[in-house]
This record gives structure tokens, C-alpha cells and sequence, in this order.
């Protein structure tokens, strides 16, 4: 039986008003909030505030909250503060008392949000998250060679503790190294030198109107460099000699550029430029500097090599992957203990992830207060250092000592145990980049950036943290009506 129903939509605008807003204690943003260190979060967040002076500040946990609502549904700034209008749920995360249409912030305050925290002290709140106490740095160890050597329980020690053996090991530890790129074009050295000498005419074209001169601005034309650089950028072949003839005419067209800044700059003064702009203009001045040095060499290689403009923070990180050779972000250092996963270093410049072992056990040590069984990770880990470093704290390195002449099946079996259970941290890095936005940070600021991939971190241990107090409470439920005696189907 079918019955039409009434197709024009309700007036919610008038008294008949038909939706009602009701709060669902088992909606997953109500049991983050019960999750969060929101006394912590407040206690550091009223350190960069002033309690005098001053117009009333958004609070701490609207604060936190929206930027971990942007990494937990992977939006933009813009989008997140329309879903904080929409959802009723985030609203209740953010610790509103009754539901808001109107918007609470502007999207541009995301910005100041993520200035405010620092990297320490999210991955504090992390590996609270994630081992259920606040880390104390006062009664741990500081350096891997403070770490304490396990010790060897006797005879008399066991029966000091019933029979029972002092828990010195446990548990695995996956360690791995990703690059979370930045978003940023595909460096060209040309069209880098390009951009530097658009922005340089910017600053000409400011500093020319308060200097009051007349007469020509720049000491070339503006049009035909232009008009060469398109020319340049559409020649689908490019050989060495066109791409070295463009970086000369691009080099000498910075260098003419710059000096007529200077000369702009000592007639209307140093206060002509802001401080932003000051930023660029010695941005500006290290990229050519850097791109002399190496036209002059012959050689596309430089120590701290500027890729962007606009970001000048990013490197290139070798990679050796299928999809390019380079990528351009932070590299991290990543490791997975307990189903949880944590960030043992990051950086924007390439470093070798071998050397971040031994600070990876401390961090294991200091959380859970005992050494990992086994650390699975690649070959480049298994260095004589690393091997030596295991051998001492009685911590079984995956892979260390193996030989192709080595026929034995059980150290075969286990070496491809291991192998399969490392795949867990490949894993993690493929949810952070797809699911989280890892693969992409949007981020133009370096401290925002490094803190975007702090949260989506925390964003995805809280979600597995929410899984398991879901899981809990369905045994408990389930128990519980098992001991009343009502027949449950699974």
C-alpha cells in the first residue's frame, strides 16, 4: 500500500516548528568529549593569554576542538567552521550549553587556533590519549644512555614477588619513516626566479609611488620578460642549453631588480617595507644567491636548497618511490606500540631514520615503563649500532643477523612472521595520507604545518581509543545479560 504524501517542505520559520534537537549520549562526538584532557588543554592555553586586558577570547576547548574537528573530517578551514553551524554533535564537543546557528568564529581564526598550540605539547596530549596518564618528564629518562639495564630476576626475587616475574619486555614496537608533502608547485628553478621577480616588482611598484620619482620603475621591461618566461614555460622540450639560457636571463633580471629595491629603500627609508614583506624581500635574496652559485657551478645542488617562495621551509626528501623520485614536505619518523601510533621525530630537513632507534626505545620505556620483545622494522634499521644497542637491553631486532646461507626453517618462519606484522605501520601511513590528509598538508605556515600532522595523528589514536570503549562496553552489555539469563545471539 502506497499513500502521496504532502510535498511542500515544512516552514520552520514560523510557530509550527517540528525538529527537534536531541543529543544522543552514544554519538561518537559526545564520547570524545569525555575522552579529551579539556583541564590540560585550558591550563596550557591560558599561558599564551592575558587575563587583564583586552576584548574576551574564544575559549580553550572551542579553540582545540575546531582544529581537531578539521583533522578528524579532513576539511578546510571554511568547511569547518559551516559544519560547527550545522552539527548540533561538534557543537557539544566544543562545550556549547545550547545549540548556535550563527557562526562562533571566522575561518581565518583556524590560523591563530593551531599558532597557539605548540607540537610538544599535542603529542603530550596524545600519549595521553593513548597510554591513559599525563607523561611527567621529571622521573624519566632523558637520553638512551640513561636508560636502565633489565635486570635479570633470581630465584630470591621471585619469591619476593609470589613466583611471579618482574615484567622487563613486552610488546612490539613498528617503527618507519614517511614524508607528509606540503602544497606547494613543482619547483622549477626558472619559474622559481620568475616568481622572485614578480614579487620584487611588487614591491618596486609600492616604494616608486612614495618615493614620488618619475620615469621608468624597473631598469627593464616588464613585458618582454614576461612574455619570454611564457615562451619558456610552453616549450615542451626543453634541453640543457634553452634551460641554462632562461636561468641566465632570469638571474640577471633578479639582480637588476633587487638593486633597484635598494635604491627605492635608502630614499624612502628602512619603514617603507613591513615585516612580512622585509621576510620576502631576504627570502628572495638567499634564492638568488643560491641559483648564482649554482649556474656559476653547473650543478642543480645546493645545501638548503629554497624550493618555494612562499614556503621556504620545504626541502626535498629522496624517496625512490613509484610515483616520483622526490617529495616535497616534512619527513616523519613514525612508530606503532600497542595499536597506537606515535611520532618520534620530525623534521623538514632529510635525515637518516636509522638514528632514530635508540630515542624510539626511550620513548617505549618512558610511556609503558618497560622494553620492547621485538622492533620490526626495514633493513636500513639494522645497523651495527642499532644491532649493538638491542643486544645490550635484551631487545630482539627484526632481521639483524639474518644471511642468505642461513637455512634454518624456524628463523625463516619467524623472519616472515615479522615481515607480515610489520605491514601494520604501512598501513597506519596509508590511513594518515587517505583518510586524514597526510598526503597533502594545506598548511602554509611551518609551525601550523608541523602541528596539522601532530593532530591527525591524535585524530586517528583517538578513533581506535574510541573503538575499544565501544568494544568494552558491548562485552560488558553482553555479560551482563548473560548472568541474568537472557539469551543473546551474537
Amino acid at each position: 500500500m502506497f499513500k502521496k504524501r504532502d510535498r511542500n517542505q515544512l516552514n520552520l520559520f514560523e510557530t509550527n516548528r517540528r525538529f527537534v534537537i536531541e543529543i544522543n549520549p552514544e554519538n561518537r562526538w559526545v564520547k570524545l568529549a569525555g575522552i579529551m584532557p579539556w583541564d590540560r588543554i585550558e591550563d596550557y592555553y591560558a599561558k599564551n593569554m592575558c587575563e587583564d586586558n583586552g576584548r574576551m577570547g574564544i575559549s580553550s576547548r572551542i579553540a582545540f576542538g575546531a582544529i581537531y574537528a578539521k583533522e578528524q573530517e579532513n576539511l578546510t578551514d571554511t568547511e569547518t567552521v559551516q559544519q560547527i553551524c550545522e552539527n548540533a554533535y561538534i557543537q557539544y564537543f566544543l562545550g556549547l550549553e545550547s545549540y548556535q546557528s550563527a557562526p562562533l568564529f571566522d575561518s581565518s581564526m583556524m590560523v591563530h587556533f593551531r599558532k597557539r598550540f605548540s607540537v610538544e605539547f599535542i603529542a603530550q596530549v596524545n600519549e595521553y590519549i593513548c597510554t591513559g596518564k599525563w607523561p611527567d618528564d621529571e622521573n624519566r629518562p632523558q637520553s638512551p644512555d640513561k636508560l636502565p639495564l633489565p635486570k635479570k630476576t633470581t630465584k630470591k626475587d621471585k619469591e619476593k614477588l609470589d613466583g611471579k616475574e618482574e615484567v622487563t619486555h613486552q610488546g612490539k614496537l613498528i617503527l618507519d619513516a614517511t614524508v607528509a608533502p606540503s602544497d606547494i608547485r613543482y619547483p622549477s628553478d626558472v619559474s622559481l626566479l620568475a616568481e622572485c621577480r614578480e614579487n620584487l616588482e611588487g614591491f618596486i611598484n609600492e616604494l616608486h609611488e612614495e618615493s614620488g620619482q618619475g620615469g621608468r620603475k624597473t631598469p627593464y621591461n616588464r613585458h618582454n620578460a614576461h612574455k619570454k618566461t611564457i615562451k619558456f614555460i610552453k616549450r615542451k622540450k626543453k634541453t640543457n642549453s634553452v634551460i641554462r639560457s632562461a636561468l641566465k636571463l632570469q638571474l640577471n633580471y633578479v639582480e637588476l631588480a633587487i638593486n633597484q629595491v635598494l635604491a627605492l629603500i635608502l630614499l624612502c627609508g628602512l619603514e617603507c617595507l613591513a615585516d612580512q614583506a622585509w621576510e620576502r624581500f631576504d627570502t628572495i635574496c638567499k634564492i638568488y644567491l643560491q641559483q648564482k652559485e649554482m649556474f656559476d657551478g653547473k650543478t642543480n645542488r645546493c645545501e638548503g636548497k629554497i624550493m618555494n617562495l612562499r614556503q621556504p621551509f620545504v626541502r626535498a626528501i629522496l624517496r625512490n618511490k613509484v610515483r616520483a623520485k622526490y617529495e616535497y614536505g616534512q619527513k616523519l619518523a613514525l612508530a606503532k606500540a600497542n595499536g597506537h601510533v606515535f611520532m618520534e621525530h620530525q623534521s623538514w630537513e632529510n635525515f637518516n631514520e636509522c638514528k632514530t632507534l635508540e630515542q624510539s626505545v626511550l620513548n617505549y620505556y618512558n610511556r609503558f615503563g618497560y622494553y620492547p620483545e621485538v622492533i620490526l622494522a626495514d633493513q636500513i634499521y639494522q645497523t651495527r649500532d642499532n644491532v649493538n644497542f638491542c643486544k645490550k637491553y635484551g631487545i630482539r631486532l627484526s632481521g639483524a643477523g639474518a644471511t642468505r646461507k642461513n637455512t634454518d626453517k624456524e628463523k625463516k618462519k619467524q623472519a616472515y612472521n615479522d615481515l607480515c606484522d610489520r605491514n601494520a605501520i604501512e598501513g597506519v601511513n596509508g590511513v594518515l595520507k587517505r583518510r586524514y590528509g597526510l598526503d597533502l598538508i594545506m598548511c602554509y605556515l611551518q609551525h601550523n604545518a608541523e602541528v596539522e600532522a601532530h593532530l591527525q595523528i591524535l585524530a586517528m589514536n583517538l578513533k581506535h581509543r574510541l573503538g575499544i570503549v565501544c568494544a568494552f562496553l558491548q562485552k560488558w552489555i553482553y555479560r551482563s545479560l548473560l548472568r541474568r539469563g537472557f539469551a543473546v545471539f551474537q
